[in-house]
């Protein structure tokens, strides 16, 4: 498992977010147990919660935590959503207009808010949210050297491309920036030239055009490019060796990741997967490893144990047996 320091000033720097009366609190959750909270939760009507990756803890109107909810619980009412969201915006709904249409909102430090509610608008012309019904804020942590063994097994006997797999929460994107950053540093044999592509800007954490994650001495960001453009800018202009970015699998990303095989640049991403058999039920993951552009597949744990490795597969060898 991921080990993680400063775990708990992570938590409450992502609470701090939510505004002075939410964050009144969280800010009383004990040390120990914010070291473990992954996610966050507020839901309309309902108790406040966290999540640990194995556990929900429900929040008491003084901010104890206890495994069901107790008759005490607070429960989040339609102000306190509306408040929070105006908070997460920076009291600049406009501003954060494009994401908040995908769902969510990108926080300093990394960390991510999903939004709920009502869409406004329809087809490609989504507009917005209204009435928003919960709030789902993702705790980042930056795991320096988390990756260092994975890495030496993965790239011993030179660079590859590789997809790693899990389920939502098991730490693909912690793990993949923590690769990036091996890679860039020279920890892993070489200093490599790394392009990171950082649709989302979860990987660099990226604050008024500064990364506040450590991305490497060799790294090119591109933060804020849809991962299409993105790569094929990065492949044209960047000559890197590697490119990585979280979560690839629509057509037009599909096509770019063919066109950085061809330019003979080796490709780091994620796929959402529950295991070995998933990787060709899902088309998502299905389509990523037809590219070829993959040699190894990481499959992860699970939210249970984020990080952990549960096995690592040869990408070729297991098309050959998926054929035969």
């Amino acid at each position: 498992m991921i080990q993680q320091t400063g775990a708990g000033e992570r938590f409450y720097e992502a609470a701090k977010a939510l505004g002075e009366r939410l964050f009144g609190l969280l800010r009383q959750v004990p040390g120990e147990t914010a070291a473990r909270v992954q996610e966050i939760r507020l839901r309309v009507g309902q108790p406040m919660a966290l999540h640990t990756g194995t556990e929900h803890l429900f929040l008491d109107r003084q901010g104890g935590c206890h495994p069901s909810p107790p008759n005490s619980a607070y429960l989040v009412s339609k102000a306190d959503l509306f408040e929070c969201f105006r908070t997460l915006c920076g009291y600049s709904i406009h501003t954060h207009q494009h994401e908040i249409a995908r769902g969510y909102i990108s926080l300093p430090g990394g960390h991510r808010a999903g939004i709920c509610g009502s869409l406004s608008g329809e087809g490609e012309h989504l507009s917005g949210l209204r009435e928003i019904s919960s709030i789902n804020l993702r705790v980042a942590r930056q795991m320096r050297g988390c990756a260092r063994g994975l890495g030496q097994s993965l790239f011993g006997e030179g660079l590859c491309g590789v997809l790693v797999a899990g389920p939502p929460a098991s730490g693909k994107t912690t793990l993949i920036r923590d690769l990036a950053r091996s890679l860039s540093d020279g920890e892993l044999g070489s200093y490599y030239k790394v392009s990171l592509v950082d649709e989302r800007c979860e990987l660099a954490a990226v604050y008024q055009g500064v990364p506040t994650n450590d991305i490497g001495a060799c790294t090119d960001l591109l933060y804020g490019y849809p991962k299409q453009a993105g790569i094929e800018i990065a492949i044209r202009t960047l000559s890197p060796q590697v490119i990585v970015c979280d979560e690839v699998g629509r057509e037009d990303e599909l096509e770019a990741v063919r066109m950085g095989l061809f330019s003979a640049v080796s490709l780091i991403t994620t796929v959402h997967c529950a295991g070995r058999e998933d990787l060709y039920r899902r088309p998502q993951a299905r389509a990523l490893l037809r590219t070829g552009a993959f040699d190894k597949a990481v499959l992860l744990c699970g939210s249970g144990a984020p990080g952990e490795v549960l096995e690592i597969l040869d990408v070729r060898e297991l098309a050959q047996g998926k054929e035969g």
